[in-house]
């Protein structure tokens, strides 16, 4: 049976899988091939989202995040950003979109190998459906995918998100090997 927790943070198992789901974009960006290096720098990293595992048959199926004005900036402590991390920071604020008060934004979605074409990203995207027509202020979901990434913008178009924009970075290309986005959105109001 699916079942889908918040959790506080991502532990290793999940940091895995959530690197695993965006190696080549992870890897691009840091130079630097190694899971360790991605959880070092990921864990240093401020971050509003709200973290969500989903558990199938008590294994782990994959992980979500999402941000809006619900979810407070969670601040890392103790960290010192070294300048060789540059790449990285840089990197993920070109990937970070501003998150309107109105709406809740999809920042991953990462559905391990084995468990995928069985419906469980089409019940996450549900379950934040769910959870967002719960707050009075939001007004609508939102996410970037690639334009590349066909399988999941036809997940997205089933669930009823349609293009609200197309977005081109020659940086997010030299960063992340990605020039051209979609931001996707579904109203719920």
């Amino acid at each position: 049976m699916l079942k889908i927790e918040k959790i506080a943070e991502l532990s290793q198992v999940e940091l895995e899988l959530l690197y695993i789901g965006f190696q080549q974009k992870w890897e691009k960006l840091l130079k630097k091939k190694t899971f360790q290096e991605f959880c070092r720098l990921y864990q240093s990293t401020d971050s509003r989202e709200r973290y969500y595992r989903i558990m199938e048959a008590g294994e782990l199926a994959g992980v979500f995040g999402i941000s809006g004005f619900f979810s407070r900036k969670k601040q890392v402590k103790g960290h010192k950003k070294q300048v060789s991390d540059w790449r990285w920071y840089f990197g993920k604020e070109l990937l970070n979109d501003s998150v309107a008060r109105n709406e809740c934004y999809l920042s991953f979605l990462v559905i391990g190998n084995a468990f995928q074409g069985q419906g469980i990203g089409k019940a996450c995207l549900q379950f934040i459906e769910e959870q967002s027509r719960e707050k009075a202020e939001i007004k609508c979901v939102t996410l970037f995918v690639s334009t590349s990434n066909q399988r999941a913008i036809a997940l997205y178009k089933r669930a009823g998100f349609e293009v609200d924009r197309k977005v081109s970075s020659l940086l997010t290309k030299y960063f992340v090997d990605e020039k051209s986005w979609y931001k996707m959105k579904k109203r719920l109001r």
